[in-house]
């Protein structure tokens, strides 16, 4: 599992999250290196809660609070106070994998050996008012 996720969630996480710029000093590369650990380490977790690869590469947040649709952390998910943002996401992950049900399908047969009289009542219009 890990191995195959490993390829992707850089990708993943930058369509999603709001990534630092390119680092050019030793400040802004150690403030990259902790932003990435950080990042990389919530989006397993939450990979571990929903395990598909294509979910993850198919979904957005346009929708949602945020007008760019890119979150500023992957913290938000874990946030015990306000559980919008896992909500968010679990009914996101139903819509993902919906499923309509599929309906009997009834083979009738089309000669049948005698045919069945049904009684018909006449009615006339005073009958169609009651």
């Amino acid at each position: 599992m890990k191995r195959e996720i490993n390829k992707y969630y850089p990708k993943i996480i930058t369509n999603l999250i709001i990534c630092p710029a390119k680092a050019e000093t030793k400040q802004e590369k150690a403030k990259a290196k902790t932003f990435w650990s950080k990042e990389s380490t919530l989006f397993l977790k939450l990979y571990k809660q929903f395990p598909s690869i294509p979910f993850w590469a198919k979904i957005t947040f346009k929708g949602s609070l945020i007008k760019n649709g890119r979150l500023p952390s992957f913290a938000l998910f874990f946030d015990k106070d306000n559980d919008y943002w896992i909500n968010l996401l679990k009914n996101k992950w139903q819509a993902f994998h919906w499923n309509p049900t599929r309906h009997k399908k009834y083979n009738f047969n089309k000669d049948a050996p005698e045919q069945t009289n049904y009684k018909i009542k006449k009615r006339g219009i005073r009958h169609f008012f009651d």
